[in-house]
């Protein structure tokens, strides 16, 4: 067997590995903490990065902030 069909079926070994453990994840439940929009949907992010995290999903995580608007690289005075 060549490298390429190692990897590939290493590959395969560990997407069935991932899917056999799902069912038994606890379910995700973020927490209600926050009366404004921007500032739930920021904590609901982060609390979705920890469980990731916490229940070996991920090796690495993009965490939406929320509609905070303050990377904009436009109009930024008014702002």
């Amino acid at each position: 067997m060549g490298r390429r069909e190692r990897t590939t079926l290493d590959n395969m070994l560990q997407t069935a590995e991932f899917l056999e453990r799902l069912p038994e994840l606890p379910e995700f439940k973020p927490a209600r903490t926050h009366v404004d929009y921007s500032s739930q949907s920021m904590s609901d992010s982060l609390d979705r990065t920890l469980w990731l995290i916490k229940n070996d999903l991920t090796r690495c995580v993009h965490a939406d902030l929320g509609l905070l608007g303050w990377d904009t690289h436009i109009r930024n005075e008014p702002r």
